[in-house]
């Protein structure tokens, strides 16, 4: 299964990129707060990277 992340993360400032504790999928802040800072690959927490 691929894991589900934004396209263009280089786009985006890295303070503002959110992993996903339980595997590790990196998602941008604005899919981080339309699924509610949890992984859409797992459903686990997304924490931000500061």
């Amino acid at each position: 299964m691929e894991k589900f992340s934004c396209k263009n993360m280089e786009n985006f400032d890295f303070k503002e990129v959110f992993e996903c504790a339980s595997c590790g999928n990196h998602v941008c802040r604005e899919k981080a707060e339309i699924w509610g800072r949890i992984c859409p690959n797992c459903f686990g927490k997304l924490y931000r990277i500061s």
